[in-house]
């Protein structure tokens, strides 16, 4: 049917009524597979090519056309299947990085004998972001790839994907965050030494 079929007329609004009353039952989160303007987008990935430098049709909708621009997941929640990633544990790990700090989520499609190969780092990853979600505030994707910066209410949130130096403004303090909790950072000179794959929180 197309979008401007007579017979859709109606349809938003039916459709933003439903959402009230969603709401007013209490429902907080409602995903949805594709993207739409209400909910959170949900959809599957396809197949990982043997190597990342292979294209598997460039369309969206296969994993590789996401690797090294995991910036446009932000709002999204994808469904990968943990088959696509054996021997590509590294990639996997910094893939799921890189997604939380643009804004993203993800799940796992699949509990398949492949599921090992994080062993206990996917535990500590969700420890890591429960402590730090929500990420929301105003997005600042830092230049030669350094990583991803989140402000709002007088605080900012560092995602690092490679060791450089940050000048932060006096008077703040910084903490890393990790799995086991937040600790203190010693700053030189006014600036943040950050470490590969890290977490700040700057107040």
């Amino acid at each position: 049917m197309a979008y401007n079929d007579p017979r859709r007329l109606g349809q938003q609004e039916a459709f933003e009524s439903l959402v009230r009353r969603l709401q007013a039952i209490g429902l907080k989160t409602m995903t949805i597979e594709g993207l739409g303007p209400f909910g959170v987008g949900h959809f599957g990935m396809n197949l990982l090519p043997q190597t990342v430098t292979e294209s598997t049709g460039g369309y969206q909708n296969a994993l590789d056309w996401w690797l090294g621009q995991e910036d446009m997941m932000i709002g999204l929640n994808m469904g990968i299947g943990q088959r696509l990633w054996p021997g590509r544990e590294k990639l996997a790990r910094e893939f799921a990085f890189r997604a939380v700090a643009a804004g993203g989520r993800f799940g796992f499609t699949q509990r398949e004998k492949h599921f090992e190969i994080w062993k206990g780092w996917l535990k500590a990853f969700n420890q890591l972001h429960a402590r730090i979600a929500p990420v929301t505030g105003h997005r600042v994707l830092l230049p030669k790839d350094r990583g991803v910066l989140w402000t709002g209410e007088g605080r900012q949130l560092l995602f690092a994907f490679r060791a450089f130096a940050y000048p932060v403004a006096d008077g703040v303090s910084v903490h890393e965050v990790t799995a086991d909790g937040e600790t203190p950072v010693e700053l030189v000179d006014g600036v943040l030494r950050a470490r590969k794959m890290a977490v700040y929180r700057i107040v």
